[in-house]
């Protein structure tokens, strides 16, 4: 989960909640005391109840802590064969699943293009405050990272300040000078120098 250094928000890493999955969720308060959660899930496509019982777990912790009111969950769910808009499916585990997002804990899934190479939908965004969620798109091949998926693109619509940077130095390494910096690095005693630091 990546936030920008500049927008004045404060964000917690949600550290409360152990369970056996791959799954990080992040409490982000806005300086007018606005609150809301994302979680981010990787499933990969064949665990089983198992993997699914964790991540029941973690979100009724989420729920029981109320972090689930204003809730984004974003991730790789592996469900190849469930079919969208209607999350219609014959797999059982898949139904589970999105019955326990959607009817359980009130959330409305937003990806209705191909998040994958393959031409399914992959990649779910699911939330309960859709009225803030706006601009939502699938990203095209290879626009985010070199991927067989499709990245995923959304705004939260909340109305936050920009925290003024400092200027930081940035080295320019294209104007070094390469061929000073190898002779002075070939004149140290390397195999000396590191058996001096062998414990």
């Amino acid at each position: 989960i990546g936030i920008r250094n500049d927008i004045d928000v404060e964000c917690t890493k949600v550290g409360f909640i152990k369970v056996h999955a791959e799954i990080l969720s992040v409490n982000i308060k806005t300086p007018s005391g606005k609150r809301f959660n994302v979680t981010t899930l990787y499933r990969v496509g064949n665990l089983g109840t198992d993997n699914f019982d964790e991540v029941r777990k973690f979100l009724t912790g989420l729920a029981s802590k109320k972090k689930l009111d204003k809730h984004i969950l974003i991730g790789d769910l592996n469900f190849p064969e469930l079919n969208w808009p209607d999350a219609s499916t014959s797999v059982n585990l898949h139904k589970s699943f999105i019955d326990m997002i959607t009817d359980e804990f009130g959330h409305s899934q937003l990806i209705d293009l191909p998040t994958h190479k393959g031409g399914n939908i992959l990649d779910l965004a699911f939330t309960n405050i859709s009225d803030l969620i706006k601009d939502v798109r699938v990203l095209g091949h290879n626009e985010a990272c070199k991927s067989d998926h499709f990245g995923i693109d959304f705004k939260v619509g909340l109305d936050v300040s920009f925290r003024k940077m400092e200027k930081r130095e940035v080295f320019n390494f294209s104007k070094a000078n390469w061929r000073g910096i190898n002779f002075e690095l070939k004149k140290i005693d390397w195999n000396s120098l590191i058996e001096s630091k062998d414990p």
